[in-house]
């Protein structure tokens, strides 16, 4: 009887139990639905909140602008129904579907005010090319920069291609031309130092001309030659560190377009690059008053270079190099300047490029 008994009552204290724990677990899930109900209903206020605010927002900017809210309603209706295809039988009525339509010409608009900013900003930006040399020399003499009491022959009469024949003056001209084509098709405005051979030129008087064109940067286009016949690639000519006639930011900059110019044309042509030089004895560069390089684009003294730089691939490609190199200039210089990395010169008793 007592074991019974025992049994009773610890089988009732297990219901007791089972029933205490149910009616936890009730209030548990009740309150769980509650918060549940209570997020979805913030939530659902949070848009309401949010729509009325951009509603508001949009009869601020209407009445701002002097456009009815009835006009600027219809224009979004018409816009979504624009970009519904004629197939789609469905009418365009949602607020989705509208917000949609506006959110893309939003994206649209702003994607072609940047590419408006972008190219107005390029269009501030002057280039001056220089193509070097000239048919006929100039043997007089003229001082090497402001004030100098050194002087240089006003412009030599450049190389000729070991295979081709073909003049320095030439080649660089059909260059610079191509070039000029080339930036002012990438929103650059161009300035040229001549566009033809028959003209009577100093390098004084070209750095002059970028001067007075007011020219963001001033790039002379050379070719190289050497009494080696081996010697082949690209490098320019900047401004010594010391220079006595640039102040030391036109001396930092020139150096850096130096490195964007011959490596950028590198990276299209597949040339040799060589280290770039850095000198005062460069008449065009002493008296330019901008960052200006001289770019090597190539040897005529290298038979197979002086034939790549004949033909219209080969210039093709050294003009998309050189664009590039501006581009990248530019870019580097309009947003975080760097220092120029210092550079060796390379010698193989390369001639007076001036």
């Amino acid at each position: 009887m007592d074991q019974r008994e025992r049994r009773r009552k610890a089988l009732e204290a297990r219901r007791r139990e089972e029933k205490r724990r149910r009616r936890k677990q009730r209030r548990l899930l009740i309150f769980t639905f509650a918060l549940l109900a209570a997020i979805l209903i913030g939530a659902a206020a949070g848009v309401i909140w949010m729509r009325h605010l951009y509603s508001r927002v949009k009869t601020d900017v209407a009445e701002s602008l002097g456009i009815t809210a009835e006009s600027m309603a219809v224009s979004s209706v018409e816009s979504a129904e624009a970009a519904v295809p004629a197939s789609a039988a469905a009418p365009v009525s949602s607020l989705p579907a509208a917000e949609s339509v506006r959110t893309a010409e939003s994206a649209a608009a702003a994607e072609k005010e940047s590419a408006s900013e972008n190219d107005s900003e390029k269009n501030s930006l002057i280039v001056c090319i220089d193509p070097g040399h000239q048919s006929e020399a100039m043997t007089d003499s003229e001082p090497i920069g402001p004030g100098a009491s050194d002087t240089k022959m006003k412009v030599t009469g450049g190389a000729t291609g070991v295979s081709t024949g073909n003049t320095e003056y030439q080649i660089n001209l059909e260059i610079g031309l191509k070039l000029r084509e080339e930036l002012e098709a990438r929103g650059y405005t161009v300035v040229m130092t001549r566009t033809e051979n028959d003209v009577e030129l100093s390098n004084v008087d070209r750095a002059e001309i970028a001067t007075d064109a007011n020219a963001d940067i001033f790039i002379r286009l050379h070719c190289d030659g050497a009494s080696s016949a081996d010697a082949s690639g690209v490098h320019c000519l900047g401004p010594a560190e010391d220079n006595p006639y640039l102040d030391a930011d036109v001396i930092e900059k020139s150096n850096l377009l130096c490195d964007y110019l011959r490596d950028e044309q590198v990276a299209v042509t597949e040339q040799d690059s060589r280290n770039n030089t850095q000198t005062n004895t460069m008449t065009g560069i002493n008296w330019a008053t901008m960052p200006v390089a001289i770019v090597e684009m190539g040897f005529l003294s290298n038979a197979e270079e002086d034939q790549f730089l004949a033909t219209e691939e080969g210039q093709n490609q050294i003009t998309q190099g050189l664009a590039n190199g501006v581009d990248a200039y530019f870019a580097d210089i309009l947003g975080v300047e760097e220092e120029s990395s210092e550079t060796d010169s390379e010698s193989d008793e390369t001639e007076d490029v001036e």
